[in-house]
């Protein structure tokens, strides 16, 4: 089949759920369109990102499209609709060109949600795996265009449990998926792996984090009191910054960037203890984190936030911390073997949840959507 994925986030930033799905629906033989609108301005700020627009194949049935909007766009609504009908127009243009026919919509942000009115389709798809209305900055439009989506598409894909039994009220073709893992790619890092140059001379114990380093869903205050307080472990975050507090005053927490999914594990396998120190929010209520079982994959404990699926599905398996003195507490009990956490267990646990069968199961779904009760 052919599949029109629309993306909030670009290929190369922090490998997540719809990279994981898209990749494996294009090695399955699906041709893929993978579509990230970027503003002029966001180009101009970010130098990768200075190539990567305008139609690119990177691996067989899998094409990247970014077309170019104007910038403002999410706070001036003449500007949105200016950028609206540039992207109808050349994703027309370009779904011609690539002979698209028989499309799936595969929606990942609401705000693309004005396209199953232009575009030729066979089904709609949605694959919420953030509670977009309950950031505290969501725009109206984006909360309006998030229950229209969810309330016309064929089959709505929940990343997580609170996710699931919100939407299915409005749309009862609702189905709970929770995130899998690439066991292999997670695992198959040893002592012997060659280490990374910006992590090597960073002394250990190393607590470690991946994924977006983001004030808005990091407890940053957390993280510094207890840097503060033991200078001798080494918190290292991997991942692009975005409003994230300036770490100078404290010499033994480093900021190490994006880092491509190849090479994640290698700095995984460096981490004595893996971490997911988010705030308690509305918005982190409603994730599931990918990396969970990437840590587990890899054969690390992990002390989290109580965030509600991690407790849900993985509360026997991990350590929780809400605040500096739950956090060092947790690390230093792990550090000194006096906290003995199943990791062997987890790794099974995490070998045994694959996306390639997610995708699989997600794709049956998708197929059936439109087939009668009995049928």
């Amino acid at each position: 089949m052919d599949i029109v994925c629309l993306a909030h986030s670009s290929w190369n930033s922090v490998w997540g759920r719809p990279q994981q799905v898209i990749s494996r629906m294009a090695k399955t033989g699906h041709r893929v369109l993978f579509v990230r609108p970027i503003s002029i301005q966001h180009i101009i700020k970010n130098k990768h990102e200075r190539s990567n627009h305008g139609l690119k194949k990177i691996a067989e049935n899998l094409w990247l499209y970014t077309p170019v909007m104007l910038p403002w766009g999410h706070k001036l609504s003449f500007i949105r609709s200016i950028n609206e009908k540039t992207i109808i127009r050349s994703l027309k243009y370009v779904m011609g060109v690539l002979d698209f026919h028989d499309t799936i919509l595969w929606h990942y942000t609401p705000l693309s949600q004005y396209l199953n009115h232009h575009l030729p389709h066979w089904r709609v798809v949605y694959d919420v795996m953030d509670g977009w209305g309950h950031a505290d900055d969501a725009p109206a439009h984006l909360l309006e265009r998030d229950r229209l989506l969810t309330e016309q598409v064929d089959v709505l894909f929940a990343g997580t449990a609170a996710i699931h039994d919100e939407k299915v009220e409005l749309n009862p073709n609702c189905r709970l998926f929770t995130c899998g893992v690439d066991y292999e790619h997670f695992a198959c890092e040893t002592d012997d792996s060659p280490v990374p140059e910006d992590i090597a001379d960073i002394p250990g114990p190393i607590i470690g984090y991946v994924g977006l380093v983001d004030n808005t869903r990091i407890d940053f205050p957390m993280i510094f009191e207890t840097a503060r307080l033991h200078r001798e472990w080494s918190f290292v975050f991997i991942g692009p910054e975005q409003n994230a507090p300036d770490p100078a005053h404290l010499p033994n927490l480093h900021y190490l960037g994006l880092k491509t999914f190849d090479e994640l594990p290698r700095y995984i396998s460096r981490f004595d203890i893996a971490t997911i120190p988010y705030r308690l929010n509305k918005f982190t209520s409603y994730i599931n984190p990918t990396k969970m079982l990437e840590y587990m994959a890899a054969g690390k404990p992990v002390i989290s936030s109580r965030i509600p699926d991690v407790e849900r599905y993985y509360g026997d398996r991990v350590l929780f911390a809400g605040n500096a003195a739950e956090f060092e507490s947790a690390i230093a009990n792990i550090l000194a073997d006096r906290t003995v956490l199943p990791l062997d267990d987890n790794r099974e646990l995490a070998r045994s949840v694959s996306w390639e069968e997610i995708v699989e199961q997600m794709m049956d779904q998708v197929i059936s959507a439109g087939i009668p009760a009995g049928v």
